[in-house]
């Protein structure tokens, strides 16, 4: 096995792998989460941070003065174009979408809705014209049983629009259908909580399926000393045993037996040396230097930083 002093210094960081199949696989979910939180964090800086629809007011024109109940806001919540939402009523100018129902075995509902022109005109009471940019806007849809159906032209609508101050375009960012009101598109500030708190509980995984400092150290000493024959000694005398499955008292002593190189050929039956220790005695290898840091000690400090930003983003 070599010295085992060499085990005994760790240096500033071990990596502290998992010591068993269900560490490994806590571990394996953990990077798995940690792959959905980092998009997810990426993804949420560009989205909006839409208000809820039933606090917008309702406009006929969009383009008009900015209503009293309609503050100035950033598009993208604390950062973006500077500008104030609205909702407004518009009607299609052509077949605009269709609504499919599909019900699985249990007879559970499920509704989609696809868009079928990429850039969706709807004519506004004034005569403008306002275009859906983004078919992958949330939409409200009324959903009468599982039946099918299709949202012709000329069907009125009511939109979620943003407009932009410094360049004066009205984005759409929802749509409703047949007096549905209009939803809001995922918000900026749940993406960042959802991601914070992904990024929480795998760190919280991965805290717990890293090994601490040592660990490995002292099960690869447990490896090397399997159950062997050994000396025991007790009131029938000197025998052999297997530990650490010797039944006997478990405060009697068991010891490895002393090797050939221990033994006096010369003098077999000479005494020891009262000033050294016994072959069999325990050794003081050193003193135990664990790591300074570990993968535990990242992991840590990633929960630690996930959960501040999580009450920060939750406010």
């Amino acid at each position: 096995m070599g010295d085992p002093r060499q085990d005994l210094h760790q240096g500033v960081f071990t990596f502290g792998i998992p010591l068993s199949l269900g560490g490994w696989i806590a571990m394996g979910i953990g990077v798995l989460m940690l792959i959905i939180a980092v998009p997810t964090f990426l993804l949420a800086g560009t989205l909006v941070d839409a208000p809820p629809p039933g606090e917008v007011p309702l406009v006929a024109d969009p383009g008009g003065e900015q209503p009293d109940d309609s503050p100035t806001v950033l598009r993208e919540g604390r950062q973006g174009a500077e500008g104030h939402w609205v909702r407004t009523t518009a009607k299609t100018t052509e077949t605009y979408a269709e609504i499919t129902c599909t019900t699985n075995e249990d007879g559970e509902e499920s509704w989609s809705l696809y868009v079928l022109n990429q850039r969706s005109e709807f004519l506004l009471p004034n005569g403008d014209m306002l275009v859906l940019t983004n078919p992958s806007a949330p939409h409200g849809y009324p959903t009468p049983g599982c039946q099918d159906y299709t949202v012709q032209a000329n069907e009125d609508v009511q939109l979620l629009v943003f407009v932009n101050h410094e360049s004066g375009e009205e984005e759409v960012l929802g749509v409703g259908v047949r007096d549905e009101r209009a939803q809001r598109p995922l918000g900026r500030m749940t993406a960042f909580t959802t991601s914070f708190g992904t990024l929480a509980i795998a760190c919280l995984v991965l805290m717990g399926s890293t090994s601490p400092p040592g660990a490995g150290m002292l099960k690869k000493l447990q490896r090397a000393h399997d159950p062997h024959p050994r000396l025991h000694q007790d009131a029938e005398g000197l025998r052999y045993a297997v530990a650490p499955e010797w039944s006997g008292d478990q405060h009697d002593w068991v010891f490895d037996p002393p090797g050939v190189e221990a033994w006096n050929r010369t003098m077999p039956y000479a005494a020891d040396n009262p000033e050294a220790l016994l072959p069999e005695h325990p050794n003081n290898l050193g003193k135990l230097h664990l790591a300074t840091f570990t993968m535990y000690s990242v992991w840590g400090l990633g929960f630690v930083a996930a959960v501040s930003m999580l009450g920060i983003y939750s406010d």
